[in-house]
């Protein structure tokens, strides 16, 4: 297991914001209240829903990273603009990501604003490798639905898979592993220092199920090419249960399996 920690958890603290004119200020306060009341008649008042503080946060940034249902929906609904960033950095759409609530990653990509470009960065700030990072399956498997590329890299060469590898939460590494894979992610990629996702991995469920995908080194197998029994007598193996072939009904099969199995016509 890396020593480093893949991404500091320093997205949102930021310094004390620098005042901001009044007007911009009532909104951005009733936002940080959370007050929904008040900032619809801000809003019916004819307040500027993309008005910035002084760094650059637009009261849509608030609401995301109170995760703020509500209030996120309602800012969209009049107008808030996702496709501004703030002055450090960090997207909105990262901010969803990186916020774990799966409605607001939602709601934020159903504004039809372009995250194309956005969604193939090779930089750590990239929704995919965030979501990856924080073990989000559900908001990985939308990601991908979106466009989201299974090849991209952050600054240390650590693919999608490679960090699915570093996770600490083996079922969680599992169903990551059959997204990425079953959406092309080739699991013979390497990252800077020449290590394969597997590499990183503790969890023998992972470790089975990724070289299922390997015949030998640097040859990854068709997708199709894998059976149903396979992958269910690899997974029952390490998890304690009897085998397929033992004529014992498998443990259910987890939705991200499913999916794959369904996509691949084995259900």
């Amino acid at each position: 297991m890396p020593s480093h920690v893949p991404y500091a958890p320093i997205l949102f603290e930021r310094s004390c914001r620098s005042p901001i004119p009044m007007k911009e200020q009532a909104l951005h306060g009733a936002v940080g209240r959370g007050d929904v009341a008040a900032v619809s008649k801000l809003l019916q008042r004819g307040h500027n829903v993309n008005c910035m503080n002084s760094q650059g946060e637009t009261p849509l940034h608030q609401a995301i990273e109170q995760q703020n249902v509500t209030l996120v929906r309602l800012l969209l609904k009049q107008g808030a603009d996702p496709s501004r960033t703030p002055n450090y950095g960090v997207s909105t759409l990262c901010q969803a990501v990186e916020s774990d609530n799966l409605e607001i990653v939602q709601l934020v990509i159903q504004t039809h604003a372009d995250f194309s470009a956005e969604l193939q960065l090779n930089t750590q700030l990239n929704p995919l490798l965030l979501a990856i990072v924080r073990e989000s399956v559900d908001i990985t498997r939308l990601l991908l639905r979106h466009g989201a590329c299974v090849e991209v890299t952050n600054e240390r060469g650590e693919t999608p898979l490679v960090l699915a590898g570093m996770g600490t939460d083996p079922d969680k590494q599992l169903q990551l592993a059959i997204l990425l894979m079953s959406h092309g992610a080739d699991p013979s990629a390497k990252d800077a220092h020449g290590h394969e996702a597997v590499h990183y991995s503790w969890h023998n469920t992972f470790t089975a199920y990724m070289r299922e995908y390997t015949c030998q080194p640097s040859t990854v197998l068709s997708l199709k090419s894998l059976s149903r029994k396979r992958i269910l007598d690899h997974l029952v193996l390490h998890s304690g249960q009897p085998t397929v072939d033992e004529g014992v009904q498998p443990l259910p099969l987890p939705p991200p399996l499913k999916e794959f199995l369904l996509f691949n016509n084995q259900l």
